[in-house]
């Protein structure tokens, strides 16, 4: 525990010399705000670019949401499965302890 606790600190402290080191650099940048269209029109020319095929937003918004709901489902399905060996697992240890609780019951 005490070893954790010294690497957590040495850590903490790494982290704010990095942090103080870049604060005068990022005093200097400049704050402008961000064009939303313009951001959308760089990542529409990158794909087209890369596919040689002209897409609408809409299209590549469809096709990401639905990559993201299949990621999603494979997650949930491995969470119950993980859930589902951890229940058995319990039904199987309190079966066990159950058992003595009856002998030491009729004793």
């Amino acid at each position: 525990m005490l070893i954790a606790l010294i690497i957590f600190l040495v850590s903490i402290l790494a982290l704010t010399g990095m942090v103080l080191k870049k604060v005068p650099v990022l005093a200097q940048v400049n704050a402008k705000p961000i064009d939303k269209s313009a951001v959308f029109k760089a990542i529409k020319i990158q794909i087209k670019e890369k596919t040689g095929k002209d897409i609408s937003f809409d299209m590549f918004l469809h096709k990401l949401l639905s990559k993201l709901r299949v990621m999603i489902l494979k997650t949930e399905r491995q969470i119950a499965c993980q859930l589902s060996n951890l229940r058995q697992k319990s039904i199987n240890k309190n079966c066990f302890q159950d058992n003595d609780y009856w002998k030491k019951v009729k004793k």
